[in-house]
C-alpha cells in the first residue's frame, strides 16, 4: 500500500517530520544529525532520510554537517492571517511606547505549557533579556504565560501545567498552590508580574490584549528587576494593551491562539 493511501502513514509521517522541526527550532544552534536525531527521540536512518527530504524543500538548511530552519518556514509563518493581523497591529503601538519610556516591550500568545513571543520592541539603550521572537519560555515563570493562564478555566490552566514545573531560576514558582493563588488575583487586579522568575535580575509586567472580550495575548514590560517596578506605568500599559485589542481586525482566526 503506497504512503498516499495509508492516511494512518501519512499522519505518522508529519508527526516525526512535526518533531524534527521542533528539535531545530528549539535549539539556538545548528545541530548536527545525530543532536536531531537524539533531541526529536526518532531513529538516526529515520532522521537522515527526513532530513534530506525537508532539505530538498527548502524547509531546512544543511550548513556544515548542520541543520538549521530555512527562510521558507520564515516565510511560511509570516502567512498566518491572525499571526500578521496581530503583529502589523501592535508592532507600531509597541514602538511607540517602548521610545517613551526607554523599555523593553514584548507580546506573546499562550500555546500549551509555553509562552510563544510575537514581537519584541525594545527603546535605546534597554538591557538585553532572554526573549526573542519566535522563541519560547514556560509560562509559569513569565508574566505573560501568568497572565494568559490566569484568564483560562482553572481546569484547563491546570492540565496546561505540566507535572513537573521546571525552575529557570531560584525564585520560580513550581507550585501549583502558590500558582492558583497568584492566577486569582492576577485576575482581580489585571497585571501579572515576573519578579526573576526567568533570570536573575530582571523583572516583568504583563497586562491583556482584550479582542472581542477574550484575552487573546498579552503585552509586557521587561528589565532590571530595579528599574521595571518603579518605572512602569501600569495604567500606560494597560492602555497600550486596550489599543492593541481595540485595533485589531475581528477575525474567527483568533480561536487558534489558545490551542
Amino acid at each position: 500500500m503506497s504512503l498516499r493511501s495509508d492516511p494512518a502513514q501519512q499522519r505518522s509521517v508529519v508527526a516525526r517530520v512535526a518533531r524534527l522541526l521542533d528539535a531545530i527550532s528549539s535549539s539556538s544552534v545548528p545541530l548536527t544529525l545525530t543532536e536531531v536525531a537524539s533531541s526529536s527521540g526518532l531513529p538516526l536512518s529515520t532522521t537522515h532520510r527526513l532530513l534530506s527530504e525537508l532539505v530538498d524543500t527548502d524547509l531546512v538548511a544543511r550548513l556544515d554537517k548542520r541543520f538549521v530552519l530555512n527562510l521558507h518556514m520564515f516565510e511560511i509563518g509570516l502567512q498566518i492571517p491572525w499571526l500578521r493581523t496581530l503583529r502589523e497591529t501592535a508592532e507600531p503601538l509597541m514602538h511607540n511606547y517602548a521610545l517613551k519610556t526607554n523599555q523593553i516591550v514584548n507580546l506573546a500568545i499562550l500555546r500549551a505549557s509555553d509562552v510563544v513571543y510575537i514581537a519584541k520592541v525594545a527603546g535605546p539603550g534597554a538591557p538585553r533579556v532572554p526573549s526573542h521572537v519566535g522563541g519560547r519560555l514556560p509560562a509559569h515563570c513569565t508574566a505573560l504565560g501568568k497572565l494568559l493562564l490566569a484568564h483560562l478555566d482553572p481546569h484547563e490552566a491546570d492540565r496546561r501545567l505540566s507535572s513537573d514545573l521546571v525552575r529557570m531560576s531560584p525564585f520560580s514558582t513550581i507550585t501549583r498552590q502558590v500558582l492558583a493563588g497568584e492566577f486569582a488575583q492576577i485576575r482581580a487586579e489585571g497585571v501579572a508580574y515576573d519578579r526573576e522568575e526567568v533570570s536573575t535580575g530582571l523583572a516583568c509586567v504583563a497586562v491583556p490584549v482584550r479582542s472581542e472580550g477574550r484575552v487573546v495575548a498579552a503585552v509586557s514590560v521587561a528589565g532590571p528587576t530595579h528599574e521595571v517596578p518603579k518605572r512602569t506605568d501600569i495604567r500606560g500599559l494597560q492602555s497600550l494593551g486596550r489599543h492593541i485589542g481595540a485595533s485589531m481586525a475581528a477575525s474567527v482566526n483568533e480561536l487558534l491562539l489558545d490551542a
